[in-house]
């Protein structure tokens, strides 16, 4: 995991996920923003982005249990921005305790200290099929 910064800090169109996104692949920021598009298809629209390398979105409540172990996107309660969610990068360890390790928002108030009451939702890349690697390889070839 590579630490990517947002660029854009917005209620409306905010880019934190995408920051994470590609603060997890550990590539350049050239990832899109598709929380300014339609929102009901967001979800969509990253799996149709990542489906080339091998890879999708799947979402669930914070505090399923197992939860699974490595890096994942966990949706808090915004604190710049009342009735909002933000983005931050989690890691579960095989121990099996987790803790948020980046917040792509330098100006949030909170840094990596999120209190537990504003976890929400847990985003985990799957793998889609494993009998094939993760491409994530080949995407940085496509960046040159």
């Amino acid at each position: 995991m590579k630490p990517v910064f947002q660029k854009i800090i917005s209620a409306d169109i905010g880019d934190c996920f995408s920051a994470c996104i590609a603060s997890i692949l550990e590539v350049s920021f050239d990832v899109p923003n598709f929380h300014s598009d339609d929102h009901s298809s967001w979800l969509m629209k990253w799996n149709n982005w990542l489906e080339p390398i091998n890879l999708q979105l799947v979402w669930f409540p914070f505090g399923f249990e197992p939860m699974p172990n490595g890096y994942a996107i966990l949706s808090v309660s915004s604190a710049l921005f009342p009735e909002m969610t933000h983005a931050v990068v989690w890691y579960q360890g095989k121990d099996g305790k987790g803790k948020i390790i980046h917040n792509p928002n330098p100006s949030d108030p909170r840094r990596n200290n999120i209190s537990f009451d504003d976890y929400r939702l847990i985003y985990v890349l799957g793998v889609l099929d494993p009998s094939k690697s993760v491409g994530v390889s080949a995407m940085q070839d496509t960046e040159t």
